[in-house]
């Protein structure tokens, strides 16, 4: 605990900017550049371990710093994402991993981490799987042979 404490002392103090309550996602989608910045979850996970009033005593460094004034400046000027763009993103992701293992083993996954979470596909996700099939299949990605090297 200590050496992470330490650590995470280290990593606020560079980047005041990582204290920062600030919706990524909205600007970036799932492709958010690294900054310094993290996740509010995140930020509550570093928060239990540090000493009592510590973070606020960063957050007040990250108010008066002029570097992370002028990034979330910059940030908050980029317009939103929208939910198509998210959705591109997400579908580019995904195909660079079906051609690594294929679509029928990441489909497979998916059906997985689905069930593992006691979760249906949404139809959003049906839709996303339907048109990664197609483009797997008009792309030779539809089952990955194993090269024998």
């Amino acid at each position: 605990i200590e050496v992470i404490s330490l650590i995470s002392s280290l990593h606020l103090l560079k980047y005041p900017i990582s204290v920062v309550r600030f919706d990524y996602f909205k600007k970036f989608g799932i492709n958010i550049p690294n900054f310094g910045n993290l996740e509010e979850f995140n930020i509550d996970k570093i928060a239990k371990i540090l000493p009592e009033n510590y973070l606020q005593d960063i957050e007040k460094i990250a108010k008066e710093d002029s570097r992370t004034k002028q990034i979330i400046n910059d940030i908050t000027q980029l317009p939103n994402k929208t939910e198509e763009e998210v959705e591109n993103q997400i579908i580019d992701l995904e195909k660079s991993l079906i051609k690594g293992m294929g679509f029928s083993k990441w489909l497979e996954t998916q059906q997985h981490a689905h069930k593992l979470f006691n979760a249906d596909f949404s139809e959003t996700m049906i839709n996303r799987v339907e048109f990664l099939k197609k483009w797997a299949i008009e792309n030779d990605y539809y089952i990955k042979i194993k090269s024998e090297n």
